[in-house]
């Protein structure tokens, strides 16, 4: 099927895509929350996550069908391909800040994950977080910020101006992130570990925010899900897991 052929101005096949990713991201809640405020709301309780992943989820289909941003990818001539290269550059960027620029500042936590889980148990876990991460932070939280400022921040024309969309993006990836990442934090917080923090876990998610704003949430979805496709193999092949 051509994701790019869907006709974005069809409600049914916006409500089909809709469906179609919440129904695949509620099974993947029924077996882990991941994000960390998620998890302290639904109580670790199975049919809690799937509930609230399901309203959350619908809430920022809800927003997005009210403030431009699209579901389906659009745009691209080749979406997939243009997913997957977007991951391969992305999964080429996060390895070069873990593994050579930042090597000496990675907790130690964070590199023992690496040594004691297999390629097949990482690649499949941060494949499903980040198809999750992309519909909570992007599609849920980014929309709903977007929805929210556009009640109260337009243009002359009526439309809602470019700097709140990079608003959003940004709070929508640099909050959860601040918060996920706590685990990690050393004892005592520099400058150059909340740089790592912001190189390493921000900016690549502002870029899927961007994506979903120029490109379509699916193009998004493909490109951070496909980036642990090239990323896991060479982060275990280098920090000792294989």
């Amino acid at each position: 099927m051509n994701i790019h052929a869907l006709p974005e101005s069809s409600p049914r096949s916006s409500w089909l895509l809709a469906g179609t990713l919440l129904l695949v991201g509620a099974l993947i809640a029924s077996e882990a929350g991941f994000d960390i405020v998620f998890n302290a709301i639904s109580g670790g309780v199975p049919w809690i996550r799937v509930v609230l992943f399901l309203a959350l989820g619908t809430t920022g289909f809800f927003c997005a069908q009210r403030t431009g941003l699209r579901l389906a990818a659009h745009d691209l001539g080749h979406p997939i391909a243009a997913a997957f290269g977007i991951g391969l550059l992305v999964a080429l960027y996060v390895a070069t800040v873990d593994l050579i620029v930042f090597r000496h500042f990675l907790p130690p936590s964070y590199v023992a994950y690496f040594s004691g889980h297999s390629l097949s148990e990482r690649m499949f876990s941060f494949m499903l977080r980040a198809f999750n991460e992309s519909i909570l932070y992007q599609l849920f939280f980014m929309s709903a910020v977007l929805w929210g400022m556009g009640l109260v921040w337009r243009n002359s024309q009526g439309h809602i101006p470019k700097a709140a969309y990079w608003i959003a993006i940004i709070l929508a990836q640099a909050i959860p992130m601040l918060l996920n990442e706590a685990p990690f934090y050393p004892p005592h917080l520099t400058p150059i570990f909340l740089l790592y923090v912001l190189v390493r876990f921000i900016l690549a998610g502002i870029l899927w925010g961007f994506l979903y704003w120029r490109y379509g949430f699916v193009t998004a979805e493909m490109a951070h899900v496909s980036t642990h496709i090239f990323l896991q193999p060479i982060m275990g092949y280098v920090l000792g897991a294989g």
